[in-house]
């Protein structure tokens, strides 16, 4: 049965998307159904940040709630439990963690089969000389110093990693 008017066309276009799984969007006309593969490319990417000054884990909060999905852990033990239960798209570890240094975190996940390939940056206040180097010898993909002074290098890393996996 074919019926007409905006309404309708709108409630009988939700319920085609709930059915085909299809995501739907709002333009200025109404919802519309996105095809997969947009709709995959729109989906927020996930970044799980192991953190356990809640201070620090508040500001890298707001610098990128706005732009991605944040979970949060405290320590690296749950860090590690959690990453295998939810695996984000990149992963914000800092150095100095109780019961497991961020290193040794870097490391379990590089030995980790299911989770080996998440992009790592080391978020930490260690930033002597040969500091850096010898993250990436750990096994991280990049490294931000804290404090984070300049937010667009946070960004721009995150955005360059992401655009690698």
């Amino acid at each position: 049965m074919y019926t007409e008017g905006p309404t309708i066309l709108a409630r009988e276009h939700r319920l085609l998307a709930s059915l085909t799984g299809e995501r739907q969007h709002h333009g200025p006309y109404g919802p519309h159904a996105l095809p997969a593969g947009i709709a995959a490319m729109m989906t927020r990417k996930r970044i799980a940040v192991v953190e356990d000054n809640a201070d620090n884990r508040l500001l890298v909060q707001a610098l990128l709630e706005d732009l991605y999905d944040i979970t949060e852990y405290v320590n690296g033990v749950d860090a590690l439990a959690g990453l295998r239960g939810s695996l984000p798209d990149l992963v914000l570890l800092d150095i100095s963690l109780p019961e497991m240094d961020g290193t040794d975190v870097a490391r379990a996940i590089r030995a980790d089969a299911l989770l080996q390939h998440l992009p790592l940056v080391a978020l930490t206040a260690h930033a002597m000389s040969g500091d850096r180097e010898r993250f990436l010898q750990c096994g991280f993909d990049s490294y931000v110093a804290k404090p984070i002074i300049d937010e667009r290098e946070l960004h721009d890393t995150i955005a360059t990693l992401l655009a690698r996996a």
